[in-house]
């Protein structure tokens, strides 16, 4: 280890602390920014060599070989290959540049990249439907389902007689129940219209007597 003595005294000289400033992190190149600390209160010479060099591409990375008393900072820069270490040694002290280095701009080291999780959205439940009314296939809301109904749009009526929904809600006779009562009606008349004729011919019979 070299020391340096001031003129005209035998006070040992206090080594000179390295300072690795900050990164600048480029996508392939990153740049290291350097200062130092004296804590001598006088200039301290340390030439190139053993005692002063840089790991690689060294000894001189435009270090300095004059150091002022005192902390000095951003005092020259270096360039390094992405995701390496350039190390600087100063009279047995050293500092390092590496991937976990401070940002430069930043107060805190580099955070260290992490995979991130993807969240899956998880789907909404579907809540039955409430009130006690369950929708048929034919779209009414009764509760009754296919024992009101024969499926297909119209509701069972009472002994046994089919109804059609009308478009307002009502419900209208179908055509079956219109063709029977027709049929009935025909019934009517015809029976009456023989009643009649019966009648007439036995009138007539009592009269020719």
């Amino acid at each position: 280890m070299q020391f340096i003595q001031r003129m005209n005294s035998t006070e040992q000289v206090k080594t000179v602390e390295p300072i690795l400033e900050c990164v600048e992190y480029g996508q392939s190149i990153w740049t290291a920014k350097w200062g130092y600390n004296n804590p001598n209160n006088f200039e301290v010479t340390m030439p190139y060599g053993a005692d002063n060099n840089f790991s690689v591409y060294g000894p001189d990375r435009g270090q300095p070989v004059k150091y002022q008393a005192g902390r000095h900072y951003n005092m020259f820069m270096t360039m390094q290959g992405e995701n390496t270490q350039l190390t600087w040694s100063l009279n047995g002290n050293a500092a390092t540049s590496g991937k976990d280095a401070t940002v430069c701009g930043q107060s805190t080291p580099r955070p260290t990249a992490s995979p991130s999780s993807e969240s899956t959205a998880t789907p909404a439940p579907t809540n039955p439907p409430t009130g006690g009314s369950t929708p048929v296939s034919d779209g009414r809301s009764d509760g009754l389902g296919c024992a009101s109904h024969d499926c297909s749009g119209n509701a069972v009526g009472g002994a046994g007689s089919v109804l059609s929904a009308s478009t307002d809600g009502r419900t209208l006779p179908s055509t079956g129940s219109l063709n029977f009562a027709l049929y009935a009606i025909v019934g009517l008349i015809l029976g009456a219209g023989v009643a009649m004729r019966v009648k007439a011919d036995r009138d007539e019979s009592k009269m020719s007597k």
